[in-house]
């Protein structure tokens, strides 16, 4: 499930916190990294509401059922019409139906229907000015591009190091405290 623990997003879910996690797709559209090919999943509209995609011939993907596939179930979309649109070459390629895939766990649609909602996209919009600039600060400002040291242990003990200074900077400069 992306890049996610299905446990993470349970517990945050169990304690009352709604997560606004874009998955693959989702993050493509919003940093406007879009696949060039129109044909992409990425470059289709998905109705959380309706479980429907919709292809560049505005024909309706509806589920066609639940498989597994890589080790995980997932919801099978497809439409009938395929074999007679003008662009099935193109988009379903060697195939007679397109046929796309999404997790089928019991998060997965209202973490999207919350990343897809106007109040899910303001939220998400200001999570990257917080968290994005932080990391860049640490990488640019205070040269850290990777640790020095090896294994799991000694490099979270770099990045906590790397983290103190970072606060105490944003301390100094919050307060206008100047070195001598």
């Amino acid at each position: 499930m992306d890049n996610y623990g299905l446990d993470q997003i349970e517990y945050a879910y169990s304690h009352g916190i709604i997560p606004i996690i874009p998955d693959r797709n989702d993050a493509m559209k919003t940093n406007g990294t879009k696949s060039d090919d129109p044909f992409a999943i990425c470059n289709m509209h998905f109705d959380p509401i309706k479980l429907e995609f919709t292809c560049f011939n505005n024909q309706k993907l509806k589920v066609d059922g639940i498989v597994e596939k890589d080790g995980e179930l997932k919801l099978r979309f497809k439409t009938n019409e395929c074999p007679n649109c003008p662009f099935k070459k193109e988009c379903a390629k060697n195939n007679k139906y397109r046929i796309l895939y999404e997790p089928f766990n019991p998060f997965f649609f209202e973490r999207k229907i919350e990343f897809l909602s106007k109040e899910g996209q303001l939220k998400y919009k200001l999570r990257a000015i917080h968290s994005e600039g932080a990391f860049s600060e640490i990488k640019e400002i205070q040269e850290f591009k990777q640790s020095k040291r090896r294994g799991r242990h000694k490099v979270e003990i770099d990045l906590i190091l790397e983290a103190i200074v970072f606060n105490l900077r944003k301390i100094r400069n919050h307060l206008n405290v100047t070195l001598i």
